[in-house]
């Protein structure tokens, strides 16, 4: 750590060679603001979100190389990398959004119908974005600067329907956007030798606003917030023969105020304050009886200050802020009746800079936590441009995770099942270390991209057995700091344009996800995936699309033994057509293998949708 540290002012301070970071540009229209430019990502753009035939983000991430969507109870999470859902950090705007259901976000609750770009980071990412990034970063950026209105509708077969609407305008000193959407998605049931699944019936309603306004030619205020509300619905039938009636009522809610000050041509300022807001109210309701009748409500309240400042100067880009954070969580399933509180401050500075053929990142972070006392991160990468066309990059991270409120305090009885989960206040956060090397080559028809990696993760936290707990009628599970994993893997990436109408996107990604605890592969993690996607432009107003993920063999741990599960292949079909200026008409068909079972992998089935777009 004491050499990041030297070596970070050392190339704050480093001669340069005279050339210029040009991609780094400091003044940008306000959708670049609400972006993340400090550290190279991947982005998914909005021509693509409508060529992929996604409604939501989990439909749009499943076709990522190295990250694999998986479907439960509660909605749908992700592993990124080998790593689960609850070490990425999901931002909107910039803006840390809070709400995860079992530790891990639903990502069907973000739709994509007025998101201009989906941005990615893999690994670790604790150096600028603090705790909760142990495994990446994705980062929503919602449309905002076209001055159009328009109104869409989609169906499927499986009675999923989706409404929104979006309109927004732009003069030379403000901005407006105004969106909302509705959508429903019924039960489904796939029944099979394994069992039976019976996926949550979904309600939910949301409105978007915006507002810019330009103060002269270097000052803009932005504003920018949603509000949502979810239902979700399902039954449960438990062996005993009980069957209960589950829901979820979710109110969500936030807002974002930004001011940005451009000093001079090469300096900016950005000063942030946010809230949000998210409640679940629970209930579990046994039909003819009330014997085992459950209702939990939930309440979780972030808000924040912060300051974030870029400086340009000959060949380095210089980024630094301060932030101030205050969590309050409260929930029926905790302790007791209070509400608990946190708060965080922290500071980063990052260097970005060019000289010759090199270019490198050095950053570092420290946080400072309520309760788990101080935190140090850093960053350093070096990329190496051996040609105009060939790339070589070398990167270690280090990302953290401090134990959430339900780790620490929780009281849960489940005595119809015969368990107990009890929170830790000793729980320390969990630590990750991330190294990769990575070579590119680029030319004008096709691009190709191989990276190793290795992420070290320790402290791992999980739901122990508390043995001779002094009761034989209940199991008692404890948080603990047990655990420890190691992922590492090699991806290869390729893009070919084979002419104007017709290129394919092709990825092999291999990855052991192994706890090093008990020497095994951690459950759930395919060893290999392969993912494909081949884009047509049959006319120029006309878009067919094919896109297909492939995963390996996963391994379960079973009361019967250890069980490696088939492989299986999620496919979609997309198509796309304008059918004049104002209507654009799409369809397609998801899951059109019909993959998935009740019980390792309760997937959507075949289904066919279509839609409308109208331009105002």
């Amino acid at each position: 750590m004491n050499r990041a540290i030297v070596a970070l002012f050392l190339g704050i301070y480093a001669s340069a060679n005279g050339a210029d970071i040009e991609t780094m540009s400091v003044v940008a229209s306000r959708t670049e603001r609400f972006s993340e430019q400090r550290i190279d990502h991947l982005e998914i753009d909005e021509a693509e979100i409508v060529a992929s035939g996604a409604s939501d983000l989990a439909e749009l991430l499943e076709l990522v190389p190295g990250v694999r969507v998986v479907d439960g109870l509660r909605g749908k999470s992700l592993t990124m990398l080998g790593m689960s859902g609850r070490y990425v950090k999901l931002l909107i705007n910039g803006n840390p959004i809070n709400g995860r259901m079992s530790g891990e976000y639903d990502l069907t609750r973000i739709k994509l119908a007025n998101v201009h770009r989906v941005e990615i980071i893999k690994g670790p990412s604790s150096s600028l974005h603090g705790s909760d990034a142990m495994g990446g970063v994705i980062n929503i950026v919602t449309k905002w600067d076209e001055s159009h209105s328009v109104i869409g509708t989609t169906m499927s077969t499986l009675g999923k329907k989706q409404g929104f609407a979006h309109w927004s305008h732009s003069t030379p000193v403000s901005s407006y956007r105004l969106a909302a959407d509705a959508s429903q998605s019924d039960s489904f049931t796939l029944e099979d030798s394994y069992g039976s699944f019976r996926a949550p019936k979904l309600s939910e309603a949301g409105v978007q606003f915006g507002l810019g306004i330009e103060q002269g030619a270097k000052h803009s205020l932005s504003a920018v917030g949603d509000f949502q509300k979810r239902s979700i619905k399902n039954v449960e039938a438990r062996p005993t023969g009980a069957v209960f009636d589950r829901t979820n009522e979710i109110t969500i809610g936030s807002l974002l105020l930004q001011d940005d000050i451009d000093v001079s041509d090469y300096s900016s300022l950005r000063l942030k304050a946010a809230i949000s807001r998210y409640d679940d109210q629970y209930q579990n309701d046994q039909r003819g009886s009330n014997a085992l009748d459950t209702s939990e409500d939930t309440m979780e309240l972030d808000h924040s200050f912060a300051l974030d400042g870029t400086h340009r100067y000959s060949s380095h880009e210089l980024s630094f802020g301060i932030e101030k954070v205050f969590n309050h969580f409260k929930s029926d399933r905790l302790s007791d009746d209070q509400t608990y509180e946190r708060d965080r401050q922290n500071m980063y500075v990052q260097n970005r800079w060019q000289g010759g053929d090199l270019t490198g990142t050095l950053g570092l972070r420290y946080e400072q936590d309520s309760q788990f006392g101080n935190h140090l991160s850093h960053k350093i990468a070096v990329a190496w441009a051996i040609s105009s066309a060939t790339k070589v990059s070398i990167n270690e991270s280090e990302g953290f995770r401090a134990p959430d409120f339900k780790e620490l305090y929780m009281r849960f009885n489940n005595s119809s099942v015969g368990y107990q989960v009890e929170g830790n206040e000793r729980l320390r956060p969990e630590n990750s270390r991330y190294r990769s090397i990575e070579l590119s080559h680029r030319q004008s028809s096709y691009k190709v991209l191989l990276r190793g990696f290795e992420n070290r993760a320790s402290n791992l936290i999980s739901a122990e057995l508390v043995p001779d707990n002094g009761s034989q009628d209940t199991q008692i599970f404890r948080y603990q700091n047990i655990g420890a994993a190691r992922y590492q893997g090699l991806e290869v990436e390729s893009d070919i344009m084979f002419s104007r109408w017709l290129s394919m996107a092709l990825s092999q990604s291999y990855i052991e996800a192994r706890n090093l605890k008990s020497d095994s592969y951690l459950s759930n993690r395919p060893l290999n995936a392969t993912k494909l996607a081949i884009l047509s432009n049959i006319q120029s107003d006309l878009r067919v699309n094919l896109f297909m993920s492939y995963y390996g063999k996963r391994l379960y741990y079973t009361q019967a033994g250890d069980v490696w599960e088939k492989s299986y292949t999620i496919a979609r079909l997309a198509i796309d057509y304008d059918y004049n200026s104002a209507l654009a008409i799409q369809g397609g068909i998801n899951n059109f293998f019909n993959a998935g079972d009740s019980l390792y992998n309760p997937t959507e089935p075949l289904h066919a949708y279509a839609g409308i777009r109208y331009y105002l």
